[in-house]
């Protein structure tokens, strides 16, 4: 300006105060002239635009942790410590893990957080929240949620306290994230544990090596040997009627039916859905001792083992003051060359049991027989 090359000024430039403290102004100068041209000096305006520059650096932060928080598998919240959970910041995180826009969690414009919570952990929520934040401590919580179609999930939040100089709790801050399918692998190894402990069964991962081991024996030696894949069809149907408790008591119940396979030279393991798999290595069942060489004296004894344990399984059982009839049907793969693995082996039992069970309850198939 004081060159001529500009006529007016206008910029955004940081003073600082006599204080110490820095802050924001507008700069508005132009230049005044004599009626001659010459120069004969600067006048403008000086106005604190201190508050705004502030807003829309935070708006402006507020975008880049949007963008830095989009591909987190998550939601991350600030809010308040109510029992409403009322969000006064949410990621856009929250549309993956509830199915509801930002926007309709805020100030619980359209639902409010702790409405989400199912009804049985709400008090356990709220409790271990408010035992932390009386301790100054962070907290790590899991509890189920419902998504916008009701449907529940489990979810992991790790959140904290703010607090002011004095003590004052500000606000709440923290992370929460989907961890249903580990919750259910967890869960359905419990329930494996117990089912197996219950029912004294041989562990999937055990049976498949037993398996192998097996199969690598008759390749080697020709020892003949038999995997029945066991369908326990219509359990399906108790489950609406009955608790989670009750069911698995019926299931265990099924398991121990499976004594005629129950002896040294046998092993049986739960594999899913009411599906069971059983190792037979020796055909006698304590009967006389005798070699079984021959495919003629295997298939028999092997249709006479699968037929006792359909007999034995298909038979009434009672639940409660009812009695329910049980359906089963058997698919069985003996030792043969063409097997070059176990899954190719359960995969012909497997199919085998499906055209059993397309003959009915107390059926069993051969493969490729």
């Amino acid at each position: 300006m004081a060159s001529g090359q500009l006529d007016q000024l206008v910029s955004e430039v940081r003073l600082v105060a006599a204080s110490g403290n820095v802050f924001w102004v507008m700069l508005r100068a132009q230049s005044c002239t004599l009626p001659d041209g010459d120069l004969a000096g600067v006048v403008g305006t000086l106005t604190e635009v201190t508050r705004r520059r502030r807003s829309e650096e935070l708006g402006s932060s507020r975008r880049y942790l949007n963008t830095l928080l989009a591909d987190v598998p998550g939601m991350v919240y600030r809010g308040r410590n109510d029992p409403d959970w009322t969000m006064e910041f949410v990621s856009d995180g929250c549309v993956d893990l509830t199915g509801y826009e930002p926007w309709e969690l805020v100030d619980n414009r359209r639902v409010a957080f702790g409405s989400l919570i199912h009804p049985e952990d709400r008090e356990f929520v709220w409790s271990q929240v408010q035992a932390n934040l009386a301790q100054h401590k962070p907290y790590q919580i899991s509890y189920r949620i419902a998504d916008v179609n009701g449907v529940y999930l489990w979810v992991w939040e790790q959140g904290r306290g703010v607090f002011s100089s004095q003590g004052e709790l500000l606000v709440i801050e923290g992370f929460i994230t989907d961890v249903s399918e580990r919750r259910g692998a967890e869960e359905r190894a419990r329930r494996r544990m117990w089912f197996e402990a219950r029912t004294g069964m041989t562990s999937r991962p055990i049976f498949d090596a037993l398996l192998a081991w097996t199969l690598h024996q008759f390749q080697v030696s020709g020892a003949p040997f038999a995997l029945l894949w066991v369908d326990v069809f219509g359990m399906e149907d108790l489950v609406p009627h009955y608790s989670q408790e009750v069911s698995e008591q019926v299931l265990a119940e099924v398991a121990r039916r499976f004594r005629p396979v129950s002896y040294p030279g046998a092993a049986v393991s739960y594999l899913e859905k009411h599906q069971f798999a059983v190792l037979l290595t020796d055909f006698r069942a304590g009967q006389a001792a005798r070699e079984l060489a021959g495919s003629n004296e295997l298939i028999p004894a092997v249709s006479k083992l699968a037929a006792r344990l359909m007999q034995e399984l298909t038979a009434t059982l009672r639940v409660g003051d009812s009695e329910v009839v049980i359906a089963a049907a058997a698919g069985i793969a003996l030792g043969d060359a063409r097997y070059i693995g176990i899954e190719s082996m359960f995969e012909a039992a497997r199919r085998a049991a499906t055209q059993a069970v397309e003959l009915g309850s107390g059926h069993c198939e051969f493969a490729d027989e």
